[in-house]
């Protein structure tokens, strides 16, 4: 659980393995499947705590009073900044994009590249005609130890 307020009434974020929750006036549960990215603020050296605005992901037009309440970016502050490494983590981890100050809200670079990933991924494969011979000496028991983890672009900007 981390401290953290929400205007001038304290709460705390709890970081869970479906998404994060807000515990405080008013409570949220914010899914991990709906949150855009989320910008760090006043994280210098210089300051003792950061605040932190959840962007959720844009939904398409229309929709209820409470799902206009869920497009809505979550501001929490006055988050310790021994939190900081800890919450960059976790967003890491569960491949939520990470932002700063100054960063565009109108997501285009990210939507962009996003594209470029959906066209590589549907773009045919070809035949497996190709002349690197090197493939005759992998052996998959050899690998079979390793995990993936999931890094996203904007978050190694921050390491």
């Amino acid at each position: 659980m981390i401290a953290a307020n929400r205007g001038a009434v304290a709460g705390w974020l709890v970081p869970l393995s479906a998404g994060l929750c807000y515990i405080g006036k008013p409570g949220r549960f914010l899914p991990s499947s709906s949150i855009s990215k989320v910008l760090f603020h006043r994280t210098g050296a210089g300051s003792s705590t950061f605040d932190i605005t959840i962007q959720p992901v844009r939904s398409a037009a229309g929709g209820a009073a409470s799902a206009a309440a869920a497009d809505k970016p979550f501001e929490l502050g006055q988050i310790d900044a021994a939190e900081l490494v800890k919450l960059q983590l976790y967003l890491q981890q569960h491949c939520i994009r990470i932002g700063a100050d100054g960063d565009d809200d109108d997501d285009a670079q990210d939507n962009a590249v996003q594209g470029a990933v959906a066209a590589a991924a549907a773009a045919p494969v070809g035949d497996d005609s190709d002349e690197d011979e090197d493939d005759d000496d992998f052996d998959p028991e050899a690998v079979s130890g390793w995990q993936l983890t999931c890094v996203s672009p904007a978050a190694w900007r921050l390491q």
